[in-house]
């Protein structure tokens, strides 16, 4: 019975192990993060006017990289980019290429940067003040 005890580690020693602990923790709080983002998103639509309003700076961001690529599109489509946020629709247009034009892709690009950015919370929570930190500051 002592050579089976020595070969598989007991419950207490897989505890021990602060780092794993870490990681399986830091991993359900990113799925946690996931679900709530994504569920139904194709489904939702477009609620708000700045989601619509950065949907159509997207969209004009997508007509000036296609007509740099050497598109005929017309450059009149969406709307001006007026905000303060360039990179916010630039980002929605690089989203665009990939999944096409829909409703749903501003909403999948944000929730999609949104749980990255519990990610980047738990590393500058972890840095700053300490892994446990970081994880309560992620969740």
């Amino acid at each position: 019975m002592s050579s089976r005890a020595a070969a598989a580690p007991s419950w207490a020693a897989l505890f021990r192990n602060q780092r794993a602990n870490q990681i399986v923790v830091l991993a359900a709080i990113m799925v946690l993060a996931a679900v709530l983002r994504f569920a139904s998103l194709s489904q939702r639509g477009l609620v708000y006017w700045d989601e619509a309003k950065f949907g159509l700076e997207g969209e004009r961001f997508h007509a000036y990289i296609q007509s740099l690529l050497g598109s005929d599109v017309s450059l009149n489509i969406g709307k001006t980019v007026g905000t303060a946020k360039p990179t916010h629709a630039l980002l929605i247009a690089v989203g665009y290429f990939i999944f096409g034009i829909h409703a749903y892709t501003p909403l999948f690009m944000d929730a999609f940067f949104s749980v990255a950015g519990v990610g980047v919370i738990f590393l500058v929570g972890r840095r700053l003040f300490g892994p446990w930190a970081g994880l309560l500051a992620a969740l």
